[in-house]
């Protein structure tokens, strides 16, 4: 698990990364990054109803995901939000199969433009 500090919970943080970030896809998964706005690097995984109806499946792979993301989340320099949106077939991927999906989708360099003021539509 992310510790507290790394994690990504704000729903207008979320909503930023959303708008701003830059955004890579892979079959089982998306990753969305964007300039981060707290000391620290921070991350989110959701996981809809649309990839498992049971709450296990779900937060297994929310689990899977997180577990991986620590280290993920160092290879970037500087802060950084990231947002990685599971897809309905990663409820049959195997655990090495989203690391390897997330391993190809993550970027090598931090996105570089300074997140934009909220006033600013």
């Amino acid at each position: 698990m992310l510790p507290r500090i790394a994690r990504l919970h704000a729903d207008r943080d979320i909503l930023r990364v959303l708008r701003q970030g830059i955004r890579r896809k892979h079959p089982y998964l998306q990753v969305t990054l964007a300039a981060g706005t707290a000391r620290a690097s921070r991350a989110a995984v959701v996981v809809s109803k649309q990839v498992s109806k049971r709450a296990t499946d779900r937060n297994r792979l929310r689990r899977q995901v997180q577990a991986v993301l620590p280290k993920a989340l160092a290879l970037l320099p500087g802060p950084v939000d990231a947002l990685i949106r599971l897809f309905p077939p990663a409820a049959k991927a195997t655990r090495n199969d989203l690391i390897a999906a997330l391993r190809t989708t993550w970027p090598t360099h931090a996105p570089t433009h300074a997140p934009r003021s909220p006033n600013r539509r």
